[in-house]
């Protein structure tokens, strides 16, 4: 249990500059948001205190998720060092890179950062209390049991509170990890006496869920059910996917002993969705990165347009690769853990309400098809198999995408409208890879509706066929599309406004996608306040191949 583990806080920074009160304020009351505004706008101070504001902002990016950005504050903070040579600057600087790589799930960068701590710092307590965490995502325990000695030594020359909070909080996790539960059970004991005067809600959580944890270890299910909730309030108050996800996940384990199927599978929908949003928040990250150093390689590259669109393709390649390859992992537990409640029910029928078992079929079948997704997926971007292809229906897909996203649709309180003609339009492509260009649109929108106080939410999706060509347009009444032309809003390396729709890598897949199948695609806003998505496909007469449409 408890797979990522959080960072901890880091307010001994502040030891290191006095005169900063507002910006310790902020901070402690975890208002990230005006701590970074009050750091960005100190001017004329020294290079010192200048790179350890640097520091406190990347902390702030951290607990924000922001793990490019928080990046980009070390590296900052390290050309100041580089003028005034002082180690603790950099000690600090190399602790906060571990951080963001080990939550980016980059753990070879993090361990190449710890390695140079390591070098220069040995035995620091910061190191030690980083390594454990990664040695523990590693499982290799053998590791975990020395640097857990290590941290008993360092543990009796601790003076501040919040500093011994972060060691046994890191202790607990590796007592749970060894499976030493009575002494997991006395730190615990020993932390909550620590957490009285203390209103950091990552350290509560922490808490909470370890606590939770040993009482479900005892079959003490009904009395977990109430930390766990409480831990829920303290991941909510620190608005952190990682912590929500992993609560949640112990809750679904809790509510499924106690038979309370019911709001397990509530906590499963949860879960489903903080972890995507955390693996979507990644994966926005990880390419922020990429592009800043692509950038920075600019002048020193030749043929730099070419280059840079191979290499990107590329690296979006890889990244997909490993993202696929942890969603096959998670897939098949989902699957398993379904189809073990259906052969379950068929042992002991009328338990439960078949409607309950109907969903999850369903659940079964959306696996099922999500696997073939990512089959796809794997080899997308050098995808030239024509043998793939056949002749499809875009009513059809249109249709059947509207349905699957209907629920969404619903529980966003967006009204659909399909305006399609009972003509079969054709057109040849690879199904699934269409059906995912629809699914892309209608994420972006619903998205992009979130951030509006609309009262009538609409999509509108027409198709026509004009000239030999299927058209079709996908309308809204959103925020609009920012700014930019309209090449680089399909370009996954160009940021776009933060409040504008079409983020991410959803559109770069849809210009993907339709460049395969001679298809085009138009963007801009229109006067109802939205954004405007005209589609073409060149038309397929079914009659003139074997497939049927």
């Amino acid at each position: 249990m408890h797979k990522e583990l959080f960072f901890f806080n880091d307010q001994g920074l502040f030891r290191l500059i006095t005169g900063y009160l507002d910006v310790f304020e902020m901070f402690s009351a975890f208002n990230w948001d005006e701590c970074l505004r009050i750091i960005n706008d100190k001017t004329n101070i020294n290079n010192f205190d200048q790179a350890v504001l640097y520091l406190i902002a990347s902390n702030c990016e951290l607990y924000r998720h922001n793990f490019a950005k928080s990046l980009k504050y070390i590296e900052e903070c390290l050309e100041l060092e580089k003028l005034i040579d002082n180690k603790i600057l950099r000690y600090h600087s190399l602790i906060l890179s571990t951080r963001n790589f080990r939550l980016l799930k980059d753990y070879e960068q993090a361990e190449y950062f710890l390695q140079k701590v390591e070098d220069d710092f040995k035995g620091a307590q910061s190191y030690l209390i980083e390594k454990c965490l990664l040695e523990l995502i590693r499982l290799k325990m053998s590791s975990v049991q020395e640097k857990l000695d290590r941290l008993k030594i360092i543990e009796k020359d601790i003076n501040f509170t919040n500093q011994l909070l972060s060691l046994k909080l890191c202790m607990v996790s590796c007592y749970n990890a060894l499976t030493e539960y009575y002494l997991m059970d006395e730190l615990l004991s020993e932390i909550e006496s620590l957490l009285v005067c203390q209103n950091n809600p990552f350290w509560k959580c922490l808490f909470l869920y370890y606590k939770a944890l040993s009482l479900f270890y005892k079959k003490n299910y009904q009395e977990s059910t109430l930390l766990i909730n409480n831990a829920l309030a303290e991941a909510d108050i620190a608005n952190s996917f990682i912590l929500k996800k992993n609560v949640v996940e112990l809750a679904i384990d809790i509510y499924e002993n106690l038979k309370d199927y019911k709001t397990a599978y509530k906590f499963h929908i949860d879960f489903s969705k903080y972890q995507t949003d955390f693996d979507n928040i990644i994966t926005e990250n990880r390419f922020i990165i990429l592009k800043y150093i692509f950038d920075k390689k600019q002048d020193k590259l030749t043929n730099q347009q070419t280059l840079n669109k191979t290499t990107r393709l590329k690296s979006i390649s890889l990244m997909n690769n490993a993202l696929t390859y942890e969603m096959d992992a998670y897939l098949s537990n989902i699957k398993i853990d379904a189809e073990c409640i259906i052969y379950w029910y068929n042992k002991n029928s009328g338990y439960l309400p078949s409607i309950f078992i109907e969903e999850i079929k369903m659940i079964v079948e959306a696996v099922d098809r999500t696997y073939k997704i990512i089959n796809q997926m794997k080899t997308y971007w050098d995808y030239d198999n024509q043998d793939d292809e056949e002749i499809i229906c875009i009513n059809e897909i249109v249709k059947n995408v509207s349905k699957l996203m209907g629920e969404k649709l619903k529980q966003a309180n967006i009204k659909l409208n399909l305006d399609i003609p009972e003509s079969e339009l054709s057109i040849k492509a690879n199904k699934l890879f269409i059906e995912q260009i629809f699914i892309n649109l209608f994420n972006n929108t619903i998205k992009a509706f979130e951030k509006t106080n609309k009262e009538f939410k609409n999509i509108i999706v027409s198709t026509k066929i004009e000239n030999q060509k299927i058209h079709l347009n996908f309308i809204d009444n959103a925020t609009g599309l920012p700014e930019i032309n309209n090449k680089a809003l399909f370009d996954p390396f160009v940021n776009k406004q933060v409040n504008s729709q079409g983020m991410g890598l959803g559109l770069a897949l849809v210009k993907n996608f339709l460049d395969r199948f001679s298809g085009l695609i138009k963007a801009y806003n229109n006067e109802l306040g939205g954004a405007t998505f005209e589609l073409s496909f060149p038309y397929a007469q079914k009659d003139s191949l074997t497939n049927k449409c």
